[in-house]
């Protein structure tokens, strides 16, 4: 049975229930979810394999002048797959993270459309939601640079701008960023519970080298949708005037 949360400002936040939910969500059509979570895994995967490059190439056990000499030959072409990573994380990796967002806001409601996961690109804000993504990435990035701890904290701060922008895609950056930090007020260390409350499958992922993970995926974001959907209605974010590319039917 599918749990529901009473509306109001004040609610708690409750991931047995989210995991419950998210159960029911794949019970009704799990291979829509692995296909949709499959897709984006694989696409970022292509995009970490550009960006880490150049880490694997300072792995290598070579002396000064040996790297010296590699460098000038390939260096060009380990920067070139640099770009090429941070673009495709960008426009595509990025966005493909909003339409899954969509993809598990809709299945809540039994709507299975592999579809949304090309929503930014066919909502007429793409180069919004792409501005957005990367100032949330820039901010994270910059708290970073001041140890490890304000980078986690500003993560969680702005852990649902996907699913705002997945809901709202015409938002702009001040909006999207400011709501963001509003709804997890006050629930970040109940966000990191959730996540680390996926431990166990994450062992499993590691004894069968990587291969559960995309199997346990489709559960992980199942349950992140959860938690969303309990917190925009509860403190009612969700946008009741949206008009775009997904109509006030597909809202929550």
């Amino acid at each position: 049975m599918y749990s529901m949360h009473k509306e109001g400002s004040d609610i708690m936040f409750d991931r047995v229930t989210y995991k419950e939910n998210a159960k029911v969500v794949l019970k009704r059509n799990y291979w829509s979810c692995f296909i949709v979570t499959l897709l984006v895994a694989l696409i970022s995967g292509i995009g970490s394999t550009f960006l880490n490059i150049e880490y694997r190439v300072e792995q290598l056990e070579l002396s000064v002048e040996q790297f010296n000499r590699f460098m000038s030959v390939a260096g060009p072409w380990i920067t070139l797959a640099g770009i090429i990573g941070a673009i495709i994380s960008l426009f595509v990796v990025d966005m493909l993270k909003i339409g899954q967002a969509r993809f598990f806001i809709d299945a809540r409601h039994g709507e299975y459309r592999p579809e949304s996961l090309f929503m930014v690109y066919k909502s007429g804000y793409f180069w919004n939601c792409v501005f957005v993504t990367f100032m949330k990435n820039l901010y994270v990035f910059l708290w970073s640079l001041l140890f490890v701890i304000p980078g986690i904290i500003a993560g969680y701060r702005y852990y649902f701008v996907e699913y705002i922008l997945a809901d709202q895609p015409d938002l702009g950056k001040d909006e999207a960023l400011a709501l963001s930090a509003e709804m997890t007020d006050g629930i970040k260390m109940d966000l990191f519970i959730m996540e680390l409350s996926f431990f166990g499958w994450s062992l499993l992922d590691l004894i069968t080298f990587n291969l559960a993970h995309y199997f346990i995926a489709p559960y992980k974001q199942a349950t992140y949708a959860e938690a969303y959907a309990a917190y925009s209605r509860g403190k009612q974010y969700y946008n009741t005037d949206y008009t775009g590319y997904y109509g006030p039917e597909d809202r929550f």
